[in-house]
């Protein structure tokens, strides 16, 4: 029983996280990206497949390169 409410408080953390309307990203111990939502995509223009697993410092260095160059357009 504890399993299933355990599962359902997953998916329902995993489905607010994934309609609230701002980027919400969860890096790991090892400080990679494990989670990257919708809004996350829209605002980087970077898909949840492709950040998956991607370090912290590559991930600043990411989107300081985006902001740079949206500043310059």
């Amino acid at each position: 029983m504890e399993t299933d409410a355990a599962n359902l408080n997953a998916y329902v953390r995993k489905t607010l996280m994934e309609v609230i309307p701002c980027a919400v990203f969860v890096v790991d111990c090892d400080r990679r990206v494990v989670f990257w939502n919708r809004s996350a995509e829209d605002i980087t223009g970077y898909l949840a497949a492709e950040m998956m697993g991607v370090s912290c410092s590559s991930l600043q260095t990411r989107l300081n390169r985006q902001v740079s160059s949206d500043l310059q357009a």
